[in-house]
């Protein structure tokens, strides 16, 4: 679980500083398109119900740098994508 978080609050650096530097945001654009798939997004929704607490935080940390991305230019996509009625497990 250590790479896979590591890997996922890179992402999430990764867009937040190419989100913001950039005018047309050329570098980060096929980031957001791909994490914003079918494949991916699901695979981001699963994270969000492990028990995992790390791992919970830094995929919330990434679905915050992609609705930030741009000004918010993939808000209603990620508003979209996001499990609101997913089951969080109450175990510390």
């Amino acid at each position: 679980m250590n790479a896979l978080t590591a890997v996922i609050s890179v992402l999430s650096a990764l867009l937040n500083l190419l989100g913001s530097q950039y005018t047309y945001h050329s570098l980060a654009t096929p980031i957001v398109k791909s994490l914003l798939t079918q494949q991916w997004y699901s695979k981001l929704n699963m994270y969000l119900s492990t028990t995992h607490n790390e791992l919970i935080l830094v995929t919330l940390k990434l679905y915050y740098a992609l609705s930030m991305f741009a000004g918010g230019r993939e808000r209603r996509t990620i508003h979209e994508v996001f499990p609101w009625d997913a089951k969080v497990s109450q175990g510390m």
